[in-house]
């Protein structure tokens, strides 16, 4: 049997999608501007993870390493296609 806190945070996770789905869903009927949507939600979880480093809860890797960049990069502009492709379709 697994461990039961790594059951719940798995549960927790599917919950915390599916109500993030119906709420993307609910705002993209109300206000049909996805990629306005997709650019709120970015920016308030990029100030959201500054204000919990500047807060010292979370250690937060300096964002201008220009290694950092090059590596990410492409992967950010994947993920970002997938979510702007995303709310599209809703």
């Amino acid at each position: 049997m697994g461990d039961p806190l790594t059951a719940m945070a798995v549960v927790g996770f599917g919950a915390c999608s599916s109500v993030l789905l119906v709420i993307n869903k609910v705002a993209i009927h109300n206000l049909p501007a996805p990629g306005f949507i997709l650019f709120l939600q970015c920016s308030l979880t990029a100030l959201s993870i500054k204000a919990a480093g500047a807060q010292g809860m979370i250690t937060v890797d300096p964002i201008l390493d220009p290694r950092l960049l090059r590596a990410f990069f492409p992967v950010g502009i994947g993920f970002l296609a997938c979510l702007y492709c995303n709310s599209k379709t809703l």
